[in-house]
C-alpha cells in the first residue's frame, strides 16, 4: 500500500528485453539504501518488486501484463520516474490509499498555466466515469492528486508548485501518456451500489412466484 506522496525522482539506467518481460535498472540515490531484494516499490504508479540493489541502482523486471497496462513501454534510458516505498505502519497517512495497481493509461489533452495556476487535463476511457467525482482522489503516475472537475471521459487536476518541482509532472506535454489509478474507496462504493442494483433487478415477479410468494 502506498500514499501517492513521491519520495524520490529516479532515472532509468538500463532496459533489457528478456523472456520474462523487460528488466530495468533505476538510479535512486535516496531510496536505494532503504531497499533490499524482494521489497516493493511504486514506480510511476505501478507496484514493482526489487530484485537487486547495487550502490544507488535498483533493478527489477516488468512482466508483459504490466507493460500492457502502463506506460512502461514508453521508457528509455534516462527517463525520469516517480518513486515511493510502501507505507509503514507508523507512517503518517498523507495523500490517499494507492494500491499500485494501474487501472488504465490516460492521455494529457490540455496544460493550462495561465495566471500562475497550473492545471492538467487527462482523457480516459468513458467506462471509468463512475470512478471520478469532483474533489475525489486520483493517482497520476503514482502521485496523489485531487480532481477539480470532470467529464465522462476527462479529469482535470490543479497542481501546486511543490508537486511540479518534485515529480515528473513538470515534463508532461499535450499527448503524453500517464498511468491512472482511481480511488480504491470510490471503486468499492460504486461496485457495492451496482451489486445492490443487480440484486434488486433479479427479484422479478417471476422470481417471487417461483419462490412461492
Amino acid at each position: 500500500m502506498f500514499t501517492g506522496l513521491i519520495q524520490e525522482l529516479g532515472a532509468v539506467t538500463r532496459l533489457t528485453t528478456t523472456s520474462s518481460g523487460v528488466a530495468w535498472g533505476i538510479r535512486a540515490p535516496k531510496l536505494a539504501g532503504e531497499l533490499k531484494r524482494g521489497d516493493s516499490i511504486c514506480i510511476d504508479g505501478a507496484c514493482q518488486t526489487v530484485e537487486t540493489v547495487t550502490g544507488d541502482v535498483i533493478t527489477g523486471t516488468s512482466i508483459p501484463e504490466t507493460l500492457k497496462k502502463t506506460t512502461y513501454g514508453d521508457w528509455q534510458v534516462g527517463t525520469r520516474v516517480n518513486l515511493e516505498p510502501p507505507l509503514r505502519p507508523h507512517d503518517r497517512l498523507g495523500g490517499h490509499f494507492v494500491s499500485g495497481h494501474v487501472d488504465t493509461v490516460g492521455t494529457v489533452t490540455r496544460i493550462n498555466s495561465a495566471g500562475g495556476a497550473y492545471e492538467l487535463t487527462v482523457a480516459h476511457d468513458s467506462r471509468y466515469a463512475l470512478w471520478t467525482i469532483d474533489q475525489g482522489s486520483i493517482a497520476i503516475n503514482g502521485i496523489s492528486l485531487t480532481i477539480s472537475r470532470r467529464t465522462d471521459d476527462t479529469l482535470t487536476v490543479a497542481l501546486i508548485p511543490e508537486t511540479l518541482e518534485n515529480t515528473t509532472l513538470n515534463s508532461l506535454t499535450s499527448g503524453s501518456r500517464v498511468n491512472l489509478e482511481f480511488d480504491q474507496l470510490i471503486k468499492a462504493a460504486v461496485q457495492a451500489v451496482q451489486a445492490t442494483q443487480s440484486a434488486r433487478t433479479a427479484i422479478s415477479e417471476e422470481y417471487l412466484e417461483n419462490a412461492g410468494w
